[in-house]
């Protein structure tokens, strides 16, 4: 179980703590024992109280003051005196993925989200790309849920990059890792000037308590029908095809369009 570590003088901000803990499936741990803090894996300490802190904390564990004046020589997080848990899962998400965190209003709550984004081929932004277009799921699932859901969106995009813009097909992957030419084969594909214009449409929305995503690529699409014959647990193991297979552990439904170049990824909300 992931943990989370506090030092704390104001009991109000361990309730908080604690019921986010519960709520996300995390161990909050009193840390005042210092030494708890070099035998733990964290993924952050909470304090108010920043003159407790031993010394060289930031080379063990990400540290978040909360209602304190920042110091600009130190990297510390922040967390405002009011903070919700909208902030405090946007923190711990911000955190595991080396990004910034964001203000959650307090009585602000989005009922509908409607954002379309086009997205290039690079495939080694894929995992930062969906980071940062995703953080508004915090208002409405669980951090564990948005890092599964994550998941599938990086197979199904990394799959709309690799067979659908590009036109690698599973052979050509296989052969190419196998002999370790895969980098230079997409290299070879990004760069032919037929591939340069194309672009994937990234379109989500959230309303009547359900996400509904579409990934579309510019390729020449698949035969769908093939979906059907992956319904297999043992085609989740093997190193290529499984990306539509992992999205639909994470997802509701993963529904193709007839021609094979748009997937819909539906997640109700609970």
């Amino acid at each position: 179980m992931r943990k989370i570590a506090y030092i704390l003088k104001d009991r109000n901000y361990f309730i908080k703590i604690k019921e986010f803990c519960k709520i996300e499936d995390l161990e909050c741990v009193d840390v005042t024992d210092y030494s708890l803090i070099g035998e733990n894996q964290f993924l952050v300490l909470i304090t108010d109280n920043v003159s407790v802190l031993p010394k060289n904390v930031l080379k063990i564990v990400p540290v978040c003051i909360i209602d304190h004046e920042p110091n600009n020589n130190i990297l510390f997080y922040m967390l405002d005196k009011k903070f919700n848990i909208f902030q405090f899962r946007s923190l711990v998400d911000c955190i595991c993925h080396g990004g910034a965190t964001h203000s959650f209003l307090e009585g602000l709550m989005p009922v509908r989200l409607d954002n379309l984004f086009v997205i290039c081929n690079d495939l080694s932004q894929i995992d930062k790309i969906i980071y940062n277009i995703t953080k508004s799921l915090a208002y409405f699932f669980k951090f564990s849920e948005i890092q599964k859901l994550r998941i599938g969106l990086s197979e199904i995009l990394t799959n709309a990059v690799e067979h659908g813009n590009l036109g690698i097909t599973d052979i050509e992957k296989h052969t190419s890792t196998m002999e370790g030419t895969f980098y230079e084969l997409l290299d070879d594909r990004i760069n032919k000037e037929e591939n340069k214009l194309k672009k994937i449409k990234f379109f989500y929305k959230i309303s009547d308590n359900q996400l509904r995503i579409t990934i579309e690529d510019g390729g020449d699409g698949f035969d769908t029908s093939i979906i059907e014959k992956l319904h297999n647990d043992k085609n989740v193991y093997k190193l290529h095809g499984r990306g539509i297979l992992i999205a639909k552990l994470y997802f509701d439904k993963v529904i193709y369009n007839e021609k094979g170049n748009k997937a819909t990824l539906i997640k109700d909300i609970i």
